[in-house]
């Protein structure tokens, strides 16, 4: 039912939303009528009319009237019945054909199908012996390598357009077959069939740009998921060890996935032991690399990790407060402190530890920025008034670029004469924004010398608003000096239509049409054989 045709893409999607989320209600279908009720900001009523299953006539008591989303939503659920309808009849249409055959019509069929279809064999052999021996499993894994070279080029790639398709095969493979594997309790098997697809995907050559390795990825580790909360201690066991072995051995983005998997589960105590020895191995090779910012980002990770774990096995407060200090140099250990500070209303301790931080991470602007941030809300929330100026001044003073708001509450914490002095010393700080705070602050003179002495006409546009009535004349000079040096040189219609905008903001100065109209009559003049430009100056 090709309705779709019919509607803006931008009424079906709403219309979508409304069916995927329940609002089709009182459904009602005949040989010739639909009609249901939607639920939007009221219940509005659809009728759709039927000839020989196709739609002859909508209507919806809406304003939009005329395909509307309501609508939509109605065909969407239409749509779904007769999907259902159709499976029900295909289904009771095989269920009759085989009551129909005799028991050798159906074996002779199945044989035949099978001897033409080795994955197909394999599956019904998985399904009728419950059972997966190891020449099952290489085939398998046979057939995965089937899928993947069926998408490749000539060059062994797999080339972007080919990607998801790829994808949408393996997934398929890891949802029927080793799904099958599963309901047959060969957990080993599913084990061994889902990390070789899983090395093999990382190792393909491919343009993953549309994320299709991590999709068939995310398929693996649900099936890891479903192996774990079935199997026994030995697949448990031998798929532990598995993931400790390949860890680090791929992709960052690929790695990450096995990384959280094993810490997210194993949560017995003789793994948790045994993830505790794999950290602390860890967590010693990164303190042997030579680049620092690599060991820090690869540090921080572990430390967190072991954390944990010593939560999940009850150490002591005092045996993680002494590994904590031990490691105390990296922010991650510092931020969780100030976070269970914190959440305990220990605020003299936070406050502590934030201070310490800003000298400890004084070579990384933007986490002593966040630092500065907690201890200004900080002050505020324990009404430590002199330290939350303090603060404030130093966050906007270190600033290159000052953060308006922060300045705002500055301001409004001084006295007009105290502010003076206060607004003079930032200003001496030469922030990036100066010319922001100048306009914040109405000292238009030195906004106006910003304007004047700035190339171009942006930074005219930005402050014409708050000079246009104090200073028409210097800013109209402005305008005319830069737009007749730029129509010196041809230029696209793009730029010329920008022209005609300068001059109709131009037209908003006091003087600034006498001016247009000259600059107009010159250009007419001198630029008369450029015909967008003409074209574009009689839209003015």
């Amino acid at each position: 039912m090709d309705w779709e045709d019919e509607f803006w893409s931008e009424i079906l999607n709403r219309g979508f939303d409304y069916y995927i989320n329940g609002h089709v209600k009182d459904f009602n279908i005949t040989d010739d009528m639909i009609t249901a009720k939607v639920i939007g900001s009221k219940d509005y009523q659809v009728k759709v009319n039927l000839h020989n299953n196709h739609i002859s006539h909508m209507s919806c008591n809406c304003a939009y009237g005329d395909n509307c989303k309501h609508m939509a939503a109605v065909l969407y659920q239409w749509d779904n019945y007769c999907y259902k309808i159709k499976n029900a009849q295909e289904t009771t249409s095989n269920e009759n054909l085989i009551n129909q055959a005799t028991d050798l019509q159906i074996k002779e069929f199945l044989l035949n199908v099978l001897n033409k279809d080795s994955s197909l064999a394999l599956k019904f052999k998985t399904f009728i012996q419950n059972k997966i021996i190891d020449s099952d499993v290489q085939e398998y894994k046979n057939h995965i390598d089937r899928i993947i070279q069926s998408h490749m080029d000539r060059y062994h790639y797999i080339n972007y357009s080919e990607a998801t398709n790829f994808a949408i095969d393996l997934e398929k493979f890891l949802n029927e077959d080793v799904q099958m594997m599963l309901n047959s309790k060969c957990y080993d098997a599913a084990f061994d069939v889902s990390v070789y697809l899983f090395l093999q995907v990382c190792d393909v050559d491919i343009d993953d740009s549309g994320g299709d390795s991590g999709s068939i990825v995310c398929e693996c580790i649900k099936i890891w998921d479903k192996i774990l909360d079935q199997c026994h201690n030995d697949t448990s066991d031998k798929m532990f060890q598995w993931f400790i072995n390949h860890l680090n051995s791929y992709s960052d983005y690929l790695d990450d996935y096995l990384k959280e998997f094993l810490m997210k589960r194993f949560k017995e105590e003789k793994y948790l032991k045994d993830k505790l020895s794999f950290i602390d191995n860890k967590i010693q090779q990164s303190k042997d690399m030579s680049k620092p910012w690599y060991i820090r980002s690869q540090m921080e990770e572990w430390l967190k990790y072991r954390i944990q774990i010593m939560i999940e096995l009850n150490f002591s407060d005092e045996t993680i407060d002494k590994f904590c200090e031990e490691y105390w140099n990296y922010s991650f250990i510092r931020k969780m402190y100030i976070s269970i500070y914190i959440d305990n209303h220990e605020y003299d301790n936070a406050i502590q530890v934030l201070l310490e931080s800003i000298d400890l991470d004084a070579d990384y602007p933007g986490l002593v920025d966040n630092y500065r941030k907690q201890l200004i809300d900080l002050y505020k929330m324990i009404g430590d008034l002199e330290q939350y100026k303090k603060q404030l001044y130093i966050i906007i003073t270190e600033d290159t670029r000052v953060d308006l708001d922060y300045y705002r509450e500055l301001k409004s914490l001084y006295s007009s004469d105290e502010w003076v002095m206060i607004r003079n010393e930032i200003f001496e700080k030469s922030p990036r924004n100066i010319y922001d705070l100048y306009q914040e602050e109405k000292i238009y003179d030195k906004l106006l010398d910003y304007v004047l002495n700035s190339r171009g006409l942006y930074t005219i546009t930005e402050y014409l608003d708050d000079l246009k009535d104090i200073y028409p004349t210097q800013l109209l000079d402005k305008y005319q000096t830069e737009l007749n040096k730029e129509a010196r040189h041809t230029a696209s219609r793009t730029e010329y239509h920008e022209w005609v905008n300068y001059l109709r903001r131009m037209k908003e100065i006091e003087g600034g049409d006498k001016v247009v109209q000259q600059i107009v009559d010159d250009w007419k003049v001198k630029y008369k054989n450029r015909r967008a430009l003409m074209d574009e100056l009689s839209k003015l």
